[in-house]
């Protein structure tokens, strides 16, 4: 028997290798973008091709039409039409106390258990966080009409009423609630729209800083499931998101307890590996292996590496540049595998999760925001093209099931991404019907 050739063997073995990432992976054949999602398992497998002979052209395959060129400002429209639906979803689905999100039974199918929301201060430290996130989306947004004015109102007044989180045993995401009010109130706090709560606003954010001393571990940072007993492990992104919100509200003036950022800062700062991204949290220092996660570090490097930065510069614009450009080849393959699995970590090649795509993406487009002009162009366009091919129908954007929680976190950060955008594109305060009237062809 005439023995294979080299190459055939070498293909041979490289797609049985693959075949279990394969099997592990149905929703590469739902890709939203097959052709914008290839991943190296595919091309490996792909690569079937006899070799070309010297001077033969490449064999093109069936000839197809080349994508249809777009302007600047047609793009722009399509965000900002994309991103005036998920302002409306929003608006229809906020509760009448102001919050986004609920545990209700009724509301909720009882099977959508989300992870790790078993308790009262759970469910309350969540919301509070929808509700934050979403309140950014409608404070950022210029053109704001009657309705998403007085979603925001209520959103406001929600926060400021409900900052304080209860904690029970074994609770998860209280300190993502006290995270996200921090984060927004410090914003409001400096915007037009919260002058007539400054009072309010200047009682409360001690408050909250208040909660997240409380809840600080004592080598440094946050755990992701919190304990007010100081144990447990410091979680790079928990404590990344909780960091940059304690800067901003010293730079404004507020009282942070002495040590509370220090140890922060030098905690995400023990997490980082030697290729600049960042471990998951410090219970991997020692393990050797950090999760084995390079694709999904992605997702909380963009954040870790802001906070770091901000913190004491150590993590470099030039670092945050690379890391930025890392991000952006590997977002496709990311957003395939990942988005809406049902398991967090659990049955996704590399333990991506689902609620990792959309913070990602947010924290991806905060990192090009601060970096202005030295931020790609193109990179801008793949995040803006992958959010608006993951619109649902009704309007919003959901990357895991989460009881009420999931697609009301997700619309906040998609549309948050869609603000930058149209930013980067300098037409954020242009409203949407003079982008229409503007653009040259139908879209």
């Amino acid at each position: 028997m005439k023995s294979l050739p080299a190459r055939s063997l070498m293909i041979v073995l490289l797609a049985f290798l693959a075949l279990p990432a394969l099997l592990a992976a149905p929703s590469l054949a739902a890709a939203d973008d097959p052709a914008t999602a290839l991943t190296p398992v595919l091309i490996a497998v792909q690569d079937t091709s006899p070799p070309q002979q010297q001077g033969q052209p490449p064999d093109q395959g069936e000839a197809k039409a080349p994508p249809p060129q777009t302007t600047r400002l047609e793009r722009a429209y399509r965000a900002h039409r994309a991103m005036r639906r998920g302002l409306d979803f929003l608006c229809r689905t906020q509760s009448d106390d102001g919050a986004w999100g609920s545990h209700d039974p009724v509301v909720v199918d009882s099977a959508q258990l989300g992870f790790g929301i078993l308790n009262p201060g759970s469910h309350d430290g969540v919301r509070a966080a929808c509700t934050a996130i979403g309140a950014r989306a409608f404070l950022f947004y210029p053109h704001r009409t009657n309705a998403d004015e007085a979603a925001l109102q209520k959103a406001i007044l929600y926060l400021l009423q409900n900052w304080k989180l209860a904690y029970d045993p074994g609770n998860a995401f209280n300190v993502w609630g006290y995270g996200y009010n921090l984060d927004f109130l410090t914003e409001l706090y400096t915007h037009p729209e919260g002058k007539p709560w400054r009072d309010e606003i200047a009682a409360t954010i001690p408050k909250v800083v208040a909660g997240l001393r409380k809840m600080q571990v004592a080598e440094g940072g946050w755990a992701y499931y919190t304990s007010v007993m100081m144990e447990g492990d410091s979680i790079s992104f928990t404590t990344a998101t909780i960091l940059l919100g304690l800067l901003r509200a010293h730079d404004l003036g507020f009282e942070v307890p002495e040590g509370m950022i220090e140890d922060a800062g030098k905690i995400i700062k023990v997490q980082i590996l030697p290729d600049k991204n960042f471990m998951y949290g410090t219970y991997l220092k020692y393990s050797g292996n950090h999760h084995l996660e390079d694709l999904s570090a992605g997702g909380r490097t963009q954040v870790c590496g802001l906070a770091v930065h901000l913190f004491d510069g150590s993590f470099t614009r030039n670092d945050l540049i690379d890391r930025s450009a890392d991000y952006f080849k590997n977002v496709d393959y990311v957003a395939v595998i990942g988005n809406k699995r049902i398991i967090p970590h659990r049955d996704a090649p590399q333990n991506i999760s689902g609620y990792f795509l959309y913070y990602g993406c947010y924290y991806a487009a905060e990192v090009m925001t601060f970096l202005g002009a030295s931020a790609e162009p193109r990179h801008w366009e793949k995040l803006a093209a992958m959010i608006l091919t993951r619109q649902e129908e009704e309007g919003s954007w959901w990357d895991t099931i989460c009881f009420d929680y999931g697609d009301k976190w997700g619309t906040g950060f998609a549309v948050l991404c869609l603000e930058r955008y149209l930013q980067s594109l300098k037409v954020l305060e242009t409203t949407l019907d003079e982008l229409r009237a503007k653009v040259r062809r139908p879209v």
